[in-house]
This record gives structure tokens, sequence and C-alpha cells, in this order.
């Protein structure tokens, strides 16, 4: 799947009158801007199977990048936070992960908890999070992880917007939809919603909208107007 040859992504590009926005909704562009950066060059099949050996040195070559555009603070501690998920657990991956913490019969080093936990609170780094008290929370991120895997697993952070929404993707649209809803992957809500081929329109705070610059077609990681997938209108996506 192609993606867009400019290197630097700025999610408020596909947006109109962001200037107009809350510090709330600026915040999120913001998280979105920097998973995008940090990680949109790698598929979800890769970011959430790939064994940590594998994945974390090429979201770590793109660390320095981010902080140039003021998306990372502190660029060194997050590098070695990543580090110390490869470290303690290079073998795993977030689906190995979340399948044993699921299953809550083998322990893993207290330190790619703690690891992801600072990511995420203190960098803005976001991953999922690894709680072995929480066996429940895990499978069902698990089966989240297989779902996206199954029926986006070629798109990435950054192609779920770059690449237009179509009844053919519809599969994918919901499977994104779904790993959000999941917290597995971030996307950003600001009251606007996809209604018909490229016109972004009212919506609840869980909603997004995204439009290629230049472009009347929403990406695919959009939420359609409908704000919720119906039976009757996605029942043969074969993802739900």
């Amino acid at each position: 799947m192609q993606q867009s040859n400019s290197i630097r992504f700025e999610f408020r590009d596909g947006i109109k009158d962001t200037n107009k926005h809350s510090a709330l909704i600026q915040a999120g562009y913001d998280q979105m801007n920097l998973m995008v950066n940090l990680t949109g060059h790698i598929t979800f099949v890769d970011l959430f199977a790939q064994t940590f050996d594998e994945l974390i040195p090429r979201i770590v070559s793109h660390v320095a990048r981010c902080a140039e555009y003021g998306l990372v603070r502190d660029p060194e501690r997050v590098v070695e936070l990543l580090n110390e998920l490869q470290r303690h657990n290079g073998q795993d991956s977030f689906a190995t992960l979340t399948e044993r913490a699921g299953a809550g019969d083998e322990p893993f080093p207290q330190e790619a908890s703690d690891a992801l936990h600072e990511l995420g609170l203190c960098h803005g780094v976001y991953l999922p999070q690894i709680l072995s008290h929480r066996p429940q929370v895990m499978l069902g991120l698990h089966e989240g992880i297989q779902e996206l895997i199954q029926f986006a697993g070629d798109f990435s952070y950054r192609s779920m917007w770059e690449i237009p929404a179509t009844k053919d993707l519809k599969s994918s649209m919901v499977a994104i939809k779904r790993a959000a809803e999941r917290l597995l992957i971030f996307s950003c809500g600001y009251y606007y919603c996809c209604l018909g081929s490229g016109q972004c329109v009212g919506g609840l705070p869980s909603d997004y909208c995204w439009y290629r610059a230049g472009s009347t077609v929403c990406g695919t990681g959009s939420t359609p107007c409908s704000n919720h997938f119906s039976m009757t209108e996605f029942g043969d996506c074969g993802c739900c």
C-alpha cells in the first residue's frame, strides 16, 4: 500500500479551520502527529505482531526526527524506554504479551509494563498497556489485535488517513474504528464525522474526520456520520 512521498505528516492539513479549535483538540492533533511520524511507516501487522527485537529499532530510528518537529521533548529518554522493551522482552510482541497477560499463567518482567506506562503518560507514545493484573482487559486487547491484523493489517497510522475510504474498505474501516475504541491505536475526536465522499460535518466528541488536502475523499480512518457501525450498514463486513 503506497504512502505519501512527503516525510512529515501534519494532521491539521486535512482539517478546516483548525486555528479555531480548543487547546484540548489541538493536543489530540499533536498526539496524532507524533504517532504518525513515529510509526506511520510501520503497518499494523508489524506494529503489533513483530517481535520487539525487530520492531523497536524501526521506531527508534524516527525518534530524533519527531524531536526536530517538536513532538518529543525528551528523545533520549524515549529511546531509553523503547530499548527497555527490547532488552526485557525482545522475543515478544504486543500480540504475545497481551495473550500471556490474558492467560494469567506466565509472568513477564514488570520493566516492560513500566516502560510502556511512562512512554504513554510522560511522552505521548501511544502503545498498548500491558497489565498482568487485568487478564480480561488483556484478552480484549489481544482479540482486538487479531481483528485489526486480519482486516486492516496492511494499513498504518499514516495510510489509514491517506488512503481514501471506499465501500470496498468498510471491513478495514470497522476494524480501525474498533481498535481505537479498544485503545489499541490513538485517534483524536473533535466533533466532526464524514458525510458522503468527503464532507466533514458536526458529530460527536468521539468522532474524527480527515480528508486529504486537495481531495474530497475522507480517509479510511474517518468516522462515518452514522457514528455507529450498524448491522444494517456494515453487517456483511465480516469483522463484527
